[in-house]
């Protein structure tokens, strides 16, 4: 991660892209998504831990043959290929990486919010946040960005959750938001 990836900011007119910062706290995150199934991370803004998140699942589906990861967000822009959205990061991570260590990919478009990993069989799916959007599928990881924000984020988790079935991997990230489901969801605050 802090050799290869590499992130975009676009309030750097002068250096939008740059190499992942190496900082402890993202070196933890990193642990815990090797060693924890479920991982529910408060942030803040300018903490990169979006993309951070998509830069694991993106190592995890490089790494790993056959993996099956849904990124879910507000709205298929956020989850998608829009500006900054988790599956335009992805593509983004995969295009700054040298030759020698770049996968053979098939991009996704507007219409088909799939990035395929070609060599290995594995890909990155997006969707909104609809709690039936996941119905159907098995996932071997699932980025559940900005919970705190989606109407139905509630309806998503327990959508998503018998999908991962014993093994499958559950990153979501959340920005507080009052003391709603992310929130108790981070807390173990449930009755």
């Amino acid at each position: 991660m802090f050799e290869f990836a590499k992130t975009f900011d676009p309030l750097d007119e002068k250096r939008p892209v740059k190499h992942f910062p190496d900082k402890e706290y993202l070196r933890d995150l990193n642990h815990a998504f090797i060693t924890e199934r479920l991982l529910v991370v408060p942030k803040s803004r300018q903490m990169l831990c979006t993309w951070w998140a998509v830069t694991c699942f993106v190592w995890d589906s490089i790494r790993h043959r056959g993996r099956f990861t849904l990124f879910k967000s507000i709205d298929r822009e956020h989850s998608g290929v829009g500006r900054l959205g988790l599956l335009w990061r992805a593509e983004f991570i995969l295009k700054q990486l040298p030759d020698c260590v770049r996968p053979r990919y098939k991009a996704p478009t507007k219409r088909n919010l799939v990035l395929e990993f070609v060599e290995n069989d594995a890909e990155i799916r997006a969707m909104s946040m609809e709690g039936e959007a996941p119905a159907g599928y098995t996932a071997t990881g699932v980025l559940d960005d900005e919970l705190a924000r989606q109407q139905y984020g509630e309806a998503g988790f327990a959508a998503i959750m018998p999908l991962l079935g014993d093994t499958g991997r559950y990153v979501t990230l959340f920005t507080y938001m009052g003391l709603n489901f992310a929130y108790r969801l981070a807390h173990d605050k449930f009755d």
